[in-house]
Order: structure tokens, then sequence, then C-alpha cells
């Protein structure tokens, strides 16, 4: 079953578009942003006129550097061209230079042309909020928004994954496939099988319009067989794959990284080949007794990383990043938690561990699902994200994920 709010009509994909740009919402339930959103992440450049050409524009104009009888009447297509390989930022700004660049964002071609040459946009940090909604953080904009999904069949559901766009949510049973942008959603047919805690993995193949959905799980008929089954979109089918004897159990959400699917457990890492469709079992880092390794994986920039907890009478004293080598798979110590913002976390979380994820170039920390702490794998440099506004606390049992928001993809 797919159903849309407002199917095909021109206001659900004006709506679509805002929430997209992360624009406020417009009572429709669509994305809501911090009270500093507009100055933090909105902040529009002064010096526009009433021509909709900014200060800076009409001196290269007046230099030689613009014709306007030329750049003032590019064809539409050439345009929408242009404009796809912009970042979101400078589309929120292009919306207060005319009349014609507003109207042009909604374009469903824009957005079309800009899912094919953006292979990624920088992604969204989502989290589970309150009722049926969402809290994520756009890095861009610098700020939190609500990311409602009200549009859903139910309100017991919690998101499993996402990919390209998409977002994978769980009730009981049933799995539904579902644009939080856009508000379309799939049911997903019947599987076979039925797990309490499966492994759910989601990947997204731009190049053909597919996304698969990768579920592996164990119960009291397959012993310690770790039974998977692959949803593919173009199909739209389960299709069972080899089973796998396992002996631990692993973190419920699946990573992506160069062709596999990755989920970790105390004792080692699964790796779920998506073109052979098989099961494949790593080694972690190794750990002596005093250390403990998250069961927990997630990547950057196409590298592996765990992290390793030292601690001593129940209180952490050394948080360090490993990393996953390629070339001989071996894993090396990449990078260590300062003693200084140590000590923050442990005043915030005391005793309690933190879970984390990892997209592009960051690393995110959740510290007693309130507060997020991010390390930047280019600069090395460690940075708490502001206070969300929306929730007091993040919701229990819920993977944090990237999300990229693109308005395009069809579920």
């Amino acid at each position: 079953m797919i159903a849309m709010s407002s199917a095909g009509s021109s206001n659900s994909w004006r709506a679509a578009v805002d929430r997209a740009l992360g624009c406020r919402g417009d009572g429709d339930g669509g994305v809501e942003g911090g009270d500093e959103q507009e100055e933090k992440g909105f902040a529009v450049e002064s010096g526009v006129g009433r021509s909709g050409v900014s200060g800076r524009a009409q001196q290269l104009t007046h230099a030689g550097a613009m014709d306007p009888e030329i750049w003032g009447n590019l064809p539409f297509h050439l345009l929408e061209s242009v404009l796809a390989w912009l970042p979101i930022s400078s589309l929120l700004k292009l919306r207060c230079v005319c009349k014609r660049f507003n109207n042009i964002l909604y374009s469903p071609s824009l957005w079309a042309t800009r899912g094919r040459v953006l292979r990624s946009v920088p992604a969204w940090y989502l989290f589970r909020g309150e009722g049926r909604e969402c809290a994520a953080f756009n890095p861009e904009a610098d700020c939190w928004f609500k990311l409602p999904l009200g549009f859903l069949p139910s309100s017991k559901g919690r998101v499993v994954a996402a990919a390209g766009g998409l977002l994978c949510v769980r009730q009981g049973d049933k799995m539904i496939v579902c644009n939080p942008l856009s508000k379309t959603w799939l049911e997903l047919p019947p599987r076979k099988n039925t797990w309490k805690f499966p492994i759910v993995g989601m990947v997204m193949d731009t190049e053909v319009q597919e996304y698969k959905v990768v579920v592996a799980g164990r119960n009291s008929t397959c012993g310690k067989n770790l039974v998977t089954e692959v949803y593919s979109s173009l199909t739209k089918t389960w299709k069972d794959v080899e089973n796998h004897p396992v002996e631990h159990h692993y973190q419920t959400s699946a990573v992506y990284s160069n062709g596999f699917l990755y989920s970790a457990g105390f004792d080692g890492v699964l790796a779920f080949d998506l073109k052979q469709e098989q099961w494949r079992e790593m080694k972690g880092p190794s750990m002596r007794d005093t250390q403990l390794m998250l069961p927990q994986i997630c990547e950057c920039n196409g590298c592996l990383l765990m992290v390793e907890v030292v601690s001593e009478h129940f209180l952490m004293t050394r948080v360090s990043i490993w990393a996953l080598r390629r070339l001989d798979n071996e894993w090396f110590k990449l990078a260590s938690m300062p003693q200084r913002v140590l000590e923050e976390v442990i005043s915030i979380s005391g005793t309690r561990l933190f879970t984390y994820f990892g997209h592009g170039d960051y690393i995110c920390f959740t510290i007693a699902r309130r507060r997020v702490l991010v390390y930047s794998m280019s600069r090395r440099m460690w940075r708490w994200l502001p206070r969300c506004p929306f929730v007091q606390g993040f919701a229990r049992r819920f993977t944090t994920l990237a999300y990229e928001p693109r308005v395009e993809t069809q579920v």
C-alpha cells in the first residue's frame, strides 16, 4: 500500500520542498526550526536591492564580469543544471534574489537533476523525539528541527534504518519505508520470518533507483543460524538468502560501507556482502580485561570505526576511536578523547555509557540521551552541538541515524 497526503497537488510538493530546505512549518506538520534558526542558519546576505541583485553582484556586472543580457536570459534547463549543484544554504539565499529564482526552487525537475548530480548531500543527524516525530540536527544550518512522522498509519513504530532520503520504520512485524519530506510511505509485504530484535540495514543504488532492506535475526526455530531476508524495491518482494551460524548477539542497526552492511558485537563484526548476499565474520580490535569495545560500529568517509572505553571503579578513564585499515584489515587507534572533554562527558552521564554513529567527516556521540558530542575526523576537533530545544531527552532504544534530506526520492 502506498499513501501520500494531497498526492500530486502543487501545495503538497511546495511543502515538501520547504521541508527539504529546512523552512519553518506552515501549519501542516512541516519542519519546524529552533529559536536560533533564523539567526544562525538562515541569515540572508544584506544589500539586496529592488532589482533582486546583491551589491556585490552589481559590482561584478559593472566591472564587465557578468553580462546581464546573457546571464539574465539563460534557458531554463541550463539554469536548473547550474543551480542543482548548489548546497541548501545557497538555495535558501537564492529565494530572496527574485521571484524567478524562488519559483525555480519548486521545480520538480530541479530536484530530480540535483538527485542525479549529487551522489551525497549533507546529512541531518536524526534522533527520536516525543510522540510521532523525530528531532533532526542540520549541520549546515547549525540548528535543530522537528521532523514529524504523523503521516504514517500508526504511532507505534521505530526508525531502524535510513538511506538515500528514505527512512525504514519498524512497526511490530511490519516494515514501512517512507520519505518524511514528501510524506509518502509504503508498507512492505510480509516477511516469512519474524524476530524480536533483528539486524536491519538499508542501502540505496542511485544509478538504478533501487533501494534494498536487509533484515536478519534468530528465533527458536532456526537455532543459532542467522536467517536473512532481502527486500528489493524493483521486484517488490523479499528474497531468502543463505543462513549463517552465529554465537552472539549484534547491534540491530547495520552500517553500510563499500558494498557491505556491518553489525558489531562484543566478540567481533558481521559483514554482509550485498552483491554475493553472504555473511562473513571479522575480528574487532584486541582488548585487555580493563578495556571495553562498545558493541557498535560506524562509518566515516568509507572508514569503519569502533569506540573503546577504559574504566576504573565504573567510571570512564579513557575513550578512544579505533579505525580499520583496509590494506591489511588491522585495527589501529585513531584518536582519544581529551581529558577535559571526557570530564564533561562524565559530569553529564555519570557511569552510563553512550551511543554513537558516523557520517561523512563526523562521528557523533549521544551522551545521556540529551547531549551530542561531535568529533571531526579531518580537523581532529571535538565540539558540543547546541541543546535540542524540543525534547528533554531522546527516546530510549532508538538508533541515531544520518539522514540525507532528498525530496525527490520515491518510496
